[in-house]
């Protein structure tokens, strides 16, 4: 009878055969081979990239659509993603990734994203196809279409250059054992930060200065950007032998360097003078000032010159206490005329006995060469004056253009912000050179990918004023998340200035935000101390909003820093939520601390009640405690 129906004659009610095998199939649930009644048929519909261009060695995504188009349920599968270098791609290429596709009922979606790396530069193609699964009606259309992807050259790795300027003595011609002072600058002319490193210096009997001569002393090089130099000095004796002597310097290469030909310095020579065998005047005292030094510490505005030298009485007798004044100049030439900075003390010194003396002076900003000197005053006897007074080497402050630089803090909090929510994008704004005038404009960009070449939406503006040179300012944002879930990414941008030496660097590394979830996550913002008896808690929603407007926080002691429920609870509030438009939801109070009668060390914290559905309940409770000790 089934056979007659199927070839198109009606039966009663004028139903064909065909609906007649559906109202069959449906009663029964027996036709078809899916555990829903029908065959499932998994289609991998469409697959794109979030970077067509990226670099060699970088991360990027391929996301593919796959749907069940058949009538049964198809169980969980795995999606590979396949490689080729033509066009066509088959499941003989290579394998790069892999992602897991869930259970989908009939018609049922889903988008699988796979990390993945690129390779060397060319052109690949990428497709994605999804393992069968039981009983499936169709294997045909289980892989996507290609998905072309040009891979460029990785960005060359900066280059570090350490240069040592020629080295320079204090004393070019010491008594034997007489103390000087040698000093190097060590300069970055690469144009990548070189790390910390260290300066040794060398004595030699030739011009030549290698590593190999021994060494007399070293001194730390703090990390150095592009560009940048740094002085570093070490205080010798002279050699007990009259001669000629050459002193230098070598740095230690650091990672990155482009060679290593100019990392000794040129010499600088140094004649150790024969003393007179009856000097005149032997029973007479003779302050020396040796020339005064100058060095740079500190960094950004808050920067300061080291001036100090030394004083040595090369005289016979005792010479008596006295005081060295240092001075600022216009010229090399330095007299009690020019411009007092400060006095210091020098002690009574003994023969061949030396003080060194020095204080810090605030840096000025002001472009120009300044020279600095010191006197020390005279003292009763002494048998020659004109020693008194040395120049320090000039020092050249100079003007550098206004340069943004714009950074982001990663990661942003929380790690995984809500549908709804609110997540936090620290950013610092640096200017190594000249005053700003007016306002810096930062806008706030978000895009589907890292290279922001679609899709890309500004979200936030931003004005600073008072960018002063070495001025950095630090703005911790709180942006609205995403209205769905997703994968997107965040920079910021300062808006470029007439004149900026440098606008490469005005826009910040992209920021990877995965918003996962749409669901409130309550944590204990932070515990602190409110007076000697009190404590300050702050509860807040890092998630999506909650639809009430009270929430319960319970106090709680404990004898160990990590608070839990399971602590002794010393009260509790019930608390309504504020809600403003540039931070998270959150509940305060004060809590009144009572400490046992029984000595020892207690901790205090809180605890939020969980939310329906909440995301995480890990972080219910403070993660730092206040602590009393009685």
């Amino acid at each position: 009878m089934l056979q007659s129906l199927n070839r198109g004659h009606r039966g009663h009610h004028g139903l064909t055969a065909g609906a007649l095998v559906t109202i069959a199939c449906i009663a029964l649930a027996s036709c078809g081979r899916g555990p829903g009644g029908g065959q499932p048929d998994l289609a991998v519909e469409s697959a794109a990239v979030s970077d067509r261009r990226p670099a060699a060695g970088a991360s990027f995504t391929l996301s593919a659509t796959v749907r069940n188009t058949g009538g049964g349920n198809a169980a969980a599968t795995t999606l590979r993603v396949y490689r080729s270098g033509d066009a066509t791609v088959t499941r003989s290429d290579t394998e790069v990734g892999t992602g897991t596709v869930a259970e989908l009922a009939a018609a049922g979606i889903v988008t699988v994203p796979v990390e993945l790396t690129a390779p060397s530069a060319g052109t690949y193609h990428y497709a994605a196809c999804v393992d069968a699964v039981d009983g499936e009606s169709d294997t045909g259309n289980n892989c996507s279409a290609a998905v072309p992807v040009t891979v460029a050259e990785a960005p060359a790795a900066p280059i570090r250059d350490l240069v040592l300027e020629p080295p320079a003595v204090s004393d070019p011609n010491p008594p034997p054992g007489g103390g000087f002072t040698l000093s190097v600058r060590v300069r970055n002319s690469g144009s990548g930060t070189a790390v910390d490193t260290v300066v040794r210096f060398h004595r030699s009997t030739d011009p030549a200065i290698t590593p190999s001569d021994p060494a007399v002393g070293t001194a730390a090089i703090a990390e150095l950007a592009a560009a940048e130099s740094r002085a570093a000095a070490v205080e010798l004796t002279a050699p007990p032998t009259p001669g000629a002597y050459y002193y230098g310097a070598c740095v230690e290469s650091v990672d990155g360097q482009s060679g290593t030909a100019n990392d000794c310095s040129a010499p600088v020579p140094v004649t150790v003078r024969a003393l007179p065998a009856s000097a005149p005047n032997s029973a007479r005292p003779d302050l020396v000032l040796q020339p005064p030094q100058v060095r740079e510490f500190g960094s950004g505005s808050a920067r300061f010159w080291l001036i100090s030298a030394d004083v040595s009485n090369a005289g016979a007798v005792t010479a008596p206490a006295t005081r060295a004044s240092f001075y600022r100049s216009t010229d090399a030439t330095i007299t009690g005329s020019d411009t007092l900075m400060f006095t210091e003390r020098v002690p009574e010194l003994a023969p061949s006995q030396r003080a060194y003396v020095a204080n810090h002076v605030l840096m000025t900003h002001r472009p120009g060469t300044y020279y600095f000197g010191a006197c020390v005053e005279a003292v009763a006897g002494e048998s020659d004056r004109t020693n008194n007074c040395r120049a320090a080497q000039p020092v050249t402050v100079v003007s550098r253009p206004t340069d943004l630089q714009v950074y982001i803090s990663t990661p942003v909090y929380p790690a995984s912000p809500a549908v709804g929510g609110k997540f936090t994008l620290p950013v610092a704004v640096h200017n190594p050179g000249e005053k700003v005038g007016g306002v810096v404009s930062l806008r706030y960009y978000r895009s589907d990918d890292t290279a922001f070449t679609s899709s890309v939406t500004q979200v936030r503006l931003e004005q600073i004023r008072d960018m002063a040179r070495f001025r950095a300012w630090s703005l911790t944002s709180h942006l609205d998340s995403p209205s769905s879930t997703g994968v997107y990414y965040y920079r910021v941008c300062a808006d470029a200035l007439a004149g900026e030496s440098d606008t490469t660097n005005n826009c910040s590394t992209a920021v990877k935000v995965a918003v996962t979830h749409d669901k409130p996550n309550l944590v204990i913002g932070f515990t602190r101390y409110r007076g000697k008896t009190s404590m300050y808690i702050r509860a807040e929603n890092v998630g999506s909003s909650i639809d009430e407007d009270k929430r319960w926080v319970r106090f709680f002691r404990s004898t160990d820093a990590t608070i839990t429920t399971a602590d002794t609870q010393i009260g509790a509030e019930e608390l309504s939520w504020i809600s403003p438009s540039d931070d998270f939801d959150y509940l305060y109070t004060v809590a009144k601390v009572t400490l046992p009668a029984t000595a020892g060390t207690y901790y205090f914290g809180a605890c939020v009640d969980v939310a329906d559905g909440e995301f995480d309940t890990t972080d219910n409770c403070s993660r730092r405690p206040v602590s009393y000790t009685r």
